[in-house]
């Protein structure tokens, strides 16, 4: 992503809310910034730390053509906290901020959340990992201002940075399990201090909701380390029990939070029961109590469990059970019980959207994510009959299998061997034995859409993304482009389209990995290597830029593409004449309304105004809504007349 530049603050335009921006205030600053950047060494000026190209310039001044775009930027410009923060990453926005209408309104934050979460999540991160709690605070103090599509890019740096953290420290276990760990040859007495500075327990707690599931097994990591060290062959109490404070000290929920609550009372007790009693007679040595080390065992770090495992750490009433179990039996066979099931299950799913609705830190995309198969299959359930059947069975087994455990009066704390795909495919084999053995219907044949849908190919696939990418939907074209790669990992077209398609929404590093895939698979097209250099281009990678765009023209001499990107890298360096000559072949190939008013700009620039203006008309005949078109072409008409004075 592109750094924010506030185009009035680049023209250095004195303005405000109240005056706005006049086109012939612009024209002057933008002619007087060019002419800068044309004087410098590098064809380049320093803005904000930032080194821009003239490209880059005229990219953010363009944006004044547009009403809603100008405001934004004048806004931000006013709003100098914000623009500081947008520009720089200076958090004096955070500490001093007040809510603004506008913040409220869809276009705003649509524009903004590019810029607004690549800030956000650097400096996010970068506090995190410097320990600033202060920072961190302020930051999470406000809610970001971005769309849904943005909100993971805000946090997913941070997320990163923890996943790192708990790696070590499943690597510090690791070690220890296979006793290859250097801290066992001092019985770990370094180690709860080393883990102390690893986890910062006051900045993961502030973190919002978003991190509750790392924050879980973050904790379940750190509370498994304790339980190796605390269990044979170790049974070090002290060092485990300084861990496990830290993992209970942790914000966790769940059962999780029920099985790190229950491995801090059992290891506290073996630490305090392993402490020497002091005696009253002098003559006599303390001697150690003779404990019964009580050992915790292993919960496998399974996090696969729905609301109603949940309900076996409370309660074993064997009716209850019972009564579940027989109502879903119902439910498989007849249709009204069935749609009772249905109904309470998507209610008991959406409560918690419905009350936390409004909460701040609750991230509706990730409720989604955790809860969609669920909302899905019983949504889908009251319209097809085999998937609500699949669905009952789903919860007749859970509920037969913690009968069975209420019945043999299982432990407790045992924690079961069977998962949530274990449930899911004794469901559709009880389904599947009743529909072709104990029923005439036989869906698994004859309702094929809604069982099986139809294998498609690679070529399918490809087909699907392409047909996407021509109607711009590049996001959803990478989808079908992916299935196409992971059906055939060979696929040299599948991997240069799915680059051109994260190249259109800006993931240019994206798109070189792809394209050099391509290549490497024998795809050597003209398209390829010209769609390559402007992936460079847009990284400010000129020279290797040039390099493909090279072997582009060498391989077809009519790809316009390759001539006009070649052209505006001529432009950038002020060769203003080879950019009219390459500007001259893209026209030859593609006669656009954008060719021919880039070079029109060459022919400014070459103070050749007439052929300037000549090919500003073409270009606003072609597109006559682009704004910027009317401004230069003025620029143009202005200096034409001048020139005439002076010769006058």
């Amino acid at each position: 992503m592109q750094n924010y530049i506030n185009p009035i603050e680049l023209l250095n335009l004195n303005t405000d809310l109240s005056t706005g921006v006049d086109g012939q205030t612009i024209r002057k600053a933008k002619k007087t910034l060019l002419a800068e950047i044309e004087l410098s060494d590098t064809d380049t000026i320093i803005h904000n730390g930032i080194e821009l190209t003239k490209s880059d310039c005229l990219r953010a001044i363009d944006d004044l053509d547009h009403k809603d775009k100008r405001d934004f930027h004048l806004f931000i410009y006013e709003n100098s906290d914000l623009n500081h923060f947008l520009t720089s990453g200076d958090l004096n926005f955070f500490r001093t901020f007040k809510t603004e209408s506008i913040y409220k309104l869809q276009e705003f934050v649509d524009f903004i959340s590019p810029y607004f979460s690549v800030q956000y999540a650097k400096a996010l991160s970068r506090n995190y990992k410097s320990n600033n709690f202060n920072n961190v605070k302020s930051l999470l103090s406000v809610k970001p201002i971005v769309n849904d599509s943005y909100l993971e890019d805000c946090y997913k740096s941070t997320y990163a940075s923890l996943k790192d953290i708990e790696n070590e420290i499943i690597k510090i276990r690791k070690d220890i399990e296979f006793k290859k760990s250097e801290h066992i040859k001092n019985d770990f007495a370094e180690l709860p201090k080393l883990i102390n500075q690893k986890v910062n327990v006051d900045l993961i707690n502030i973190l919002p909701s978003y991190f509750q599931s790392l924050r879980n097994q973050f904790a379940q990591s750190v509370r498994n380390l304790a339980r190796d060290i605390n269990n044979d062959p170790y049974n070090l109490y002290k060092p485990a029990f300084e861990i496990i404070e830290i993992a209970n000290a942790i914000q966790t929920d769940g059962l999780v939070k029920q099985t790190i609550t229950k491995g801090y009372y059992t290891i506290k007790k073996n630490y305090e029961d392993s402490i020497p009693k002091t005696v009253k007679n002098n003559n006599q040595q303390p001697t150690p109590p003779k404990v019964a080390a009580v050992e915790i065992e292993d919960d496998e770090e399974d996090d696969e469990t729905t609301e109603v495992v949940e309900e076996k750490k409370e309660s074993k009433n064997i009716a209850y059970w019972l009564f579940l179990s027989a109502a879903n039996a119902i439910g498989f066979f007849y249709s009204p019980v069935q749609k009772i099931i249905l109904g309470l299950s998507l209610l008991m799913l959406l409560i918690p959207l419905i009350a936390f609705r409004k909460d701040k830190d609750f991230s509706i995309g990730l409720f989604l994510k955790r809860n969609i198969i669920f909302i899905s299959a019983a949504s889908l359930g009251f319209f097809y009959t085999i998937i609500a059947q699949i669905y009952v069975s789903y919860y007749f087994l859970i509920y037969l299998h913690l009968l069975f455990d209420a019945i043999t009066n299982k432990e407790k704390d045992k924690k079961s061997k069977f998962g949530i795909w274990h449930y899911t495919a004794g469901a559709v084999i009880i389904t599947f034995l009743y529909y072709n053995y104990f029923a005439e219907l036989k869906p698994f044949q004859s309702i094929s859409n809604v069982v099986a849908e139809k294998q498609l190919t690679d070529k399918d696939y490809f087909q699907k993304g392409s047909s996407l990418f021509q109607q711009s939907n590049f996001t959803d074209a990478i989808i079908q482009f992916d299935k196409a790669i992971n059906l055939n990992p060979n696929y040299a077209d599948a991997y240069g389209d799915r680059g051109a398609s994260k190249a259109n929404l800006g993931q240019y590093e994206g798109a070189i990995a792809d394209y050099q895939k391509a290549e490497e698979l024998g795809l050597k097209t003209s398209i390829l290597f010209s769609n390559w250099g402007y992936a460079y281009y847009q990284l400010k990678q000129p020279d290797k830029a040039l390099t493909f765009l090279e072997r582009a023209i060498e391989i077809d001499p009519n790809n316009g593409s390759a001539y006009r990107w070649r052209g505006d890298i001529k432009y950038d360096k002020n060769d203003n004449k080879g950019a009219e000559q390459d500007y001259t072949r893209a026209i030859s190939s593609n006669p656009n309304a954008s060719n021919y008013f880039a070079r029109g700009l060459a022919f400014y620039y070459l103070k050749d105004y007439k052929k300037a203006i000549a090919d500003m008309d073409k270009a606003i005949q072609l597109n006559p809504n682009a704004a910027q078109y009317y401004f230069d072409r003025g620029d143009a008409k202005e200096s034409a007349n001048a020139r005439w004075q002076e010769l006058v």
